[in-house]
Formats: C-alpha cells, structure tokens, sequence
C-alpha cells in the first residue's frame, strides 16, 4: 500500500503527531494528522476489484484448451484495455458467449484490474469481449463492474439536498408526490469513437408519481460534493400499469387466445413500422428480419391470467415487447432494457435475450435453487411466469411455489437473473 509523505510539519502539527504514536504505541501502524485528515480528498486504499458476477449459461459451447489463451491474448493486447492494466491485473475467467449450436465465437475475458478511482471507485473489473473468428477484441465496447465506496450519512444528507435543489429536479417533480428510493454512489457507462468509460457519482434514486395507476418518472440524479452541483440526470418515462383482472374464486379462463393476442399484436407492430419519425429503438422495428414471436401468457401471482407479453424478435433476438390485456387493448409497448447502456445504443442487439422473459425456464429453476434448496422437505413447482406486485417493487418475474402438507409456505421469484423470496 502506498504512504503519503507529509513535509514541513509545524510545531503543534509535530506536538499533535508525537501524541498520536504515543497514544498507539503498540499499534502497527502510524496515523498522520495534518490538514488533510479534515479535506475531501481521498484516502489511498488497496484495490478492491470486484469478482463478476457471471450468469449461467446452459447451452453456450465449451471453449478449448487452445481457445481460452488465444482469447486472453487478444483482450490483454487491445490498446484501450491495456490503459486500465498498468498498474496489474488478474485474468479471473473466459467464458463463451456462443450458443452450442452456433458458431459466433464470441467469449468474454474477465480481468481483475488494480485501478481505483477514488473517492468514489475502489476497484474495477472489465469484462471485454474476443472474437475468435475475426481474432480481435471489442475494446471500445468493455462491460465494467465497479467496487463502489459507501456514503456517510452525513454525505447522503448533502446529495440529497443539493439534488432537491437543482432546478432542473424541481421542474421534474414540479407538484407531484416523489419518493426518494436510495442515496448511494451510482455509475453509468458510456461510449465514444470506440472508447468505453464510466462516470461514478453519489446519485439519488427517486420515483415522480409512485402510484403505479398514475404514469410516473424514475430518475437518477448524479451530484459533484466537489462543485456541490447536479452533473446528470437520467431519467425514463413510467406509463401506468393496468389495474389486474376482477378476482373470482376459480382461475378465470383466458378471454384472449394466444393466436388472438399475436394478431393484435401484430396490427400494433405494423402501425409502429409505419411512423414516419419512430422514436429511438422503434427504429429497428423497421428492420425486414424483425417480427412479432409467440405470446407469453402473464398471471397474477394467485395464477389468474393478467395479459400477453408478446416479443418483438429480430435475428433471434428480443428486441421489444407488446403487452396485450384479456380485453383485447394493448395498454403499453416498448424496447428492452438490453438496447441501453444507459444510452440507446442498436449496436447492442446482441446483449438482448433470446426469450421475452429474458430468463427462461430452466435458468429460472437454477437461478432459484439458492432459495429453493433450503426446502429440502417441500415440494417445488414448475415456474410460472406473474405479475408480482406483492411487495415494494412491482414486476414481471417466474415464480416458483414451495408447498409443504398442501400448503404454500414460501414463493421464490427470478426476475431476469436475480433471485428473491417472499413468504
């Protein structure tokens, strides 16, 4: 670890110091005391890169013995990886990004970097894309997972009030009711002329409008305590939810045929390829290869039925969805989350999943056995894909019963990737 030199220490400075180590003797090390302990500037940690956490992947091919250091040569000897190696780094694994029965071969190396950027940055991790088949690394197109330093409260109380202040948040919230989420450092990446980086700042996770009835805003709000300034705010539109289906005693039968909601879906997608200004990822709805895919039936986590989610698929990919209602109407529609980083990027297609459920059945029960495995005397259900609204933060996710004597005594859920239980 790197020490600081302080020189010219001043008499009550070296009075204060001599106190110190008397009062620490037998401690291992020495605390210096001047100016700087009461600054803002950072206090020099050891690296703290993060281990990435890498999602299974049942079906992707298996790389050779060959394969894996041709990769890691090639990610290690790109120009822009090489600026965050410098100071070490640690190779902590190659996994394939290529379907078995594909023949992409795409891989991503995962480098365990010495880098900080501190106050905010304790350790970063890189996870950079290979293509064998065209002998290269993606470079400008490096996934980052950062260790991220905790806030004091004191720290959380500043962010918080110099985001409320900021004009441009006022106008935001303008009269509606807001809640304020979280307070905690955030990052974002970013891209430009083939160069990634990361921008990490404390930033205040807030929701304009939480009544899912009502359409609503989330935001992030980034804030210098340097500059005591907002430095970026990102924020995405929140159409209202529909309301769930009437409950009755015995599961409703479907009043949409899952033929009859892609048809639906279908004049929807049509109407959307026919604007003469699409908006942003709609702009590959365009696209010849893109389609309308099979509905998937949405319940209601008592297994009513709720809605259809329909995928908008191109070149094997879910790019988009459309939700279509028992009664017919389609309440809403969009672009997966996968296109963004956080900014819109088509290129990033190949991030986007394969299903419309992002995780599919078998990963779902993986995802869950965490969970699921310290039931070992119940019996656990097929997942099902619902409508969660049962807790504070509301959304699509399989669900899996535990059942014990005839009787549910715990659900887990898997939303995309992450697992959660409630009882």
């Amino acid at each position: 670890m790197k020490k600081k030199r302080i020189h010219g220490l001043g008499l009550v400075e070296a009075v204060i110091l001599a106190l110190v180590v008397v009062l620490i003797g037998t401690v291992g090390y020495i605390v210096l005391l001047s100016d700087e302990v009461f600054k803002s500037t950072p206090q020099e940690v050891e690296a703290q890169p993060p281990l990435p956490a890498i999602p299974p992947y049942p079906d992707e091919q298996v790389l050779t013995e060959e394969e894996k250091p041709e990769a890691i040569e090639l990610a290690i000897n790109d120009p822009e990886v090489k600026k965050w190696m410098d100071e070490g780094y640690e190779i902590y694994g190659v996994i394939s990004l290529s379907a078995e029965n594909e023949s992409g071969g795409m891989c991503m190396v995962y480098v365990l970097t010495q880098k900080q950027k501190l106050p905010w940055v304790l350790g970063i991790t890189l996870g950079v894309p290979v293509d064998l088949v065209r002998k290269g690394a993606q470079g400008g197109c490096i996934n980052f997972d950062l260790k991220l330093a905790s806030l004091t409260e004191n720290q959380k109380e500043e962010v918080l009030r110099i985001a409320l202040a900021d004009s441009e948040v006022l106008e935001m919230i303008d009269d509606k009711e807001y809640e304020i989420q979280d307070v905690r450092v955030e990052y974002w990446e970013s891209s430009h002329k083939g160069k990634s980086s990361f921008h990490a700042y404390p930033a205040v996770s807030m929701n304009v409008n939480p009544d899912p009835r009502l359409a609503g805003i989330f935001a992030n709000i980034y804030v210098d305590l340097e500059s005591k300034k907002v430095v970026e705010i990102m924020s995405s539109p929140r159409k209202p939810f529909p309301p769930p289906p009437p409950s009755k005693a015995s599961i409703q039968p479907t009043q949409v045929s899952q033929e009859q909601a892609k048809e639906i879906a279908e004049s929807k997608f049509n109407e959307v390829r026919a604007q003469t200004e699409p908006v942003e990822c709609e702009e590959l709805w365009k696209n010849p290869k893109a389609m309308v895919g099979t509905p998937s039936l949405v319940r209601t986590v008592d297994e009513k039925p709720f809605y259809w989610k329909v995928p908008v698929v191109l070149n094997g990919k879910v790019i988009g969805f459309i939700d279509v209602k028992m009664n017919g109407k389609v309440p809403r529609y969009g672009c997966m989350g996968c296109l963004y980083s956080p900014y819109y990027d088509p290129h990033n297609i190949d991030n986007c999943p394969s299903t419309v459920t992002i995780s599919t059945i078998e990963e779902a029960k993986e995802l869950a056995k965490n969970i699921t495995d310290k039931y070992s005397d119940a019996v656990v259900s097929e997942p099902i894909y619902v409508y969660d609204d049962t807790g504070c933060c509301s959304g699509e996710a399989w669900m899996l019963k535990i059942e014990k004597d005839g009787k549910i005594i715990s659900r887990a859920f898997v939303s995309g990737y992450y697992a959660y239980e409630r009882k």
